[in-house]
Order: C-alpha cells, then structure tokens, then sequence
C-alpha cells in the first residue's frame, strides 16, 4: 500500500470523526437541564418551590420523586396533592417554569433547620433520535432562608397604598351621597 493513500485514508477518517463530533457538540447544546429550587416570596411571606428548565432544549414527562410535603396547613395540602408536584409537567420549553406554594407563614419557621432531596426525571432526544431518560437530584434547603431579613417591595407599597385611596374614595362617595340627599331635600321644599 502506497503512504499516498494511507494518509488520505487517515485524513478522511479524520474529517468523519470531525464532522460526528461537530454534530454531538452542536446537539449536545440543545439539551434541557432542569433544576428544582426554593424561592421565598417576601410580599407573601410564602416559600415556592419552583422547576424550572435552564437548558436550551425541550424537557418532556417532568416527574418530581421524593417530595415530602412540609406544610402543616391542610388546605395548602389539598392544593400540593393536585398540583405539578404530583401530577408531573408534560413539557417544558426552554426558560419555562412551573412554581407552587409550599408553605407559608408559622410554617416557614418551623422548617428553618431542615432540607429535603427530591429526584427530578424527566426525557430530552438522545443524539439518534430516541427519548432518554434523565434523572437529578436536587437539594431543597430550607435552612438557608432563615434568619434572613427581608423588607416588602415596592409592589407591596404601592398595592398598600391603593387600598388606601379606595378607602378615602369609598368615604367621599358616602359623604357626597349624604349631601346629595340632603340637596335634593331641600331643593324640594
């Protein structure tokens, strides 16, 4: 065999290899990676748990395992059991999220020294085509909200502040409904 031709034979390999690669690194990109997380909610006094997909692909069948319900109050109970936690998400598009409240108020509290792990599975497209199965952990920390400090935003100032006025406006209203009266009375006599 000439060296001629084992070189373009290497070459040629080579430029197949490249290619292959270029294209998992490419598909590679476009995966989801989805992450679950604590988010407190400071105007509500409300933890969430919130999934969400980071990834630049298509999270499909979200199932969340492993979820221990931490709320005391039965009614967020009632609203947990049907919700995403256990029903699962179908899919979830890059950037996309789903959130739930999981506890709220004294609760908060109570759960400042625990966490949970919970397992998400959900599927994303292999590089041939076929659905395949991811699964990660993640950690809830419930500890590391407590003892923080948090002021109220100013979405919170201003809806305070519109009651405010609706109050003023609803005393005006029943002030010049009275005086109204009163003109009309008198302007009958």
């Amino acid at each position: 065999m000439d060296l001629s031709i084992a070189i373009q034979i290497a070459s040629t390999a080579a430029t197949i290899a490249a290619v292959f690669v270029a294209l998992y690194v490419h598909h590679d990109s476009k995966t989801a990676q989805v992450a679950a997380y604590l988010e407190h909610d400071r105007d509500h006094g409300a933890m969430l748990l919130m999934v969400k997909n980071f990834g630049s692909g298509i999270a499909r069948d979200i199932e969340i395992d492993g979820f221990d319900c931490p709320t005391s109050d039965k009614r967020l109970s009632e609203y947990i059991a049907k919700s995403f936690i256990v029903r699962g998400v179908p899919m979830l598009v890059p950037g996309a999220s789903r959130s739930t409240v999981i506890l709220c108020g004294r609760d908060l509290s109570e759960f400042s020294d625990s966490s949970n792990e919970i397992v998400l599975k959900y599927h994303v497209r292999s590089f041939w085509g076929r659905q395949k199965t991811v699964e990660d952990r993640c950690v809830l920390d419930y500890y590391s909200f407590a003892g923080s400090t948090y002021t109220k935003s100013d979405m919170h100032e201003i809806a305070h502040r519109l009651e405010d006025i609706s109050k003023d406006q609803g005393a005006m209203s029943s002030s010049l409904k009275v005086l109204a009266t009163r003109l009309q009375g008198d302007a009958c006599e």
